[in-house]
């Protein structure tokens, strides 16, 4: 006689040489690889170099803040016509950090080397922040993707935080060198190198693809 079977659901390949034991749990739980919503968080690294330019002559901050603009334009259309949970924080970093909070700072170029790069200074430094991101606990079934954007070194033991950082698998990190191999220096840590705003617009627009085919 056939057993029938009313469950559904897919076949965890890891319960297969159990399932002649006894173990009628052959299912996968599906619960446990949801992911509901996730996060975007930027890092622009906002020290002085950044105001040098391009292989297309744009300036590096203002390649980075136009390309964050059109990723604001895509998570908002993709949260409003599709109904995906996904959100996005900007931060900025160079001797100490802080958050962009208004719309004019996040994605007006001219507004964001007033009120960040002027007033901010120094050099790079993105180790507390990027400690931050490391630590911070995700919610249940949250995926953090997390961007630095930067034209050096992160300064401090900021690598070895990411490092640390990626261990965590509700975390992706994607570091993005802004310039060319030259100027950059040693670009192991990175794993694209955005040379023109073109590179940039597409690197970011990539991010937002991951994040909507996480859902």
């Amino acid at each position: 006689e056939k057993v029938q079977r009313d469950e559904s659901g897919s076949i965890d390949p890891a319960k297969l040489p159990t399932y002649w034991q006894g173990d009628d749990d052959l299912f996968a739980d599906e619960t446990k690889k949801v992911v509901k919503r996730v996060k975007i968080k930027v890092a622009i690294d906002s020290s002085g170099s950044m105001d040098s330019p391009l292989e297309d002559n744009e300036k590096r901050y203002s390649a980075v803040i136009r390309g964050l603009g059109l990723v604001a334009q895509a998570v908002e259309r993709i949260t409003n016509d599709e109904g995906l949970d996904i959100s996005l924080e900007v931060w900025a970093f160079a001797s100490t950090d802080r958050l962009l909070k208004r719309p004019e700072e996040r994605w007006d170029p001219g507004e964001f080397k007033k009120r960040y790069m002027q007033n901010f200074g120094g050099g790079t430094a993105a180790s507390t922040l990027v400690k931050n991101f490391a630590a911070e606990n995700n919610e249940e079934q949250t995926l953090t993707i997390i961007v630095v954007l930067t034209d050096g070194g992160f300064g401090d033991n900021a690598e070895e935080e990411i490092e640390k950082g990626m261990a965590d698998v509700r975390k992706k990190w994607l570091l993005i060198g802004v310039g060319n191999e030259e100027e950059l220096g040693d670009t192991t840590h990175f794993r694209f190198l955005a040379k023109s705003l073109a590179d940039v617009e597409y690197i970011l627009c990539q991010v937002v693809q991951e994040a909507a085919a996480s859902l």
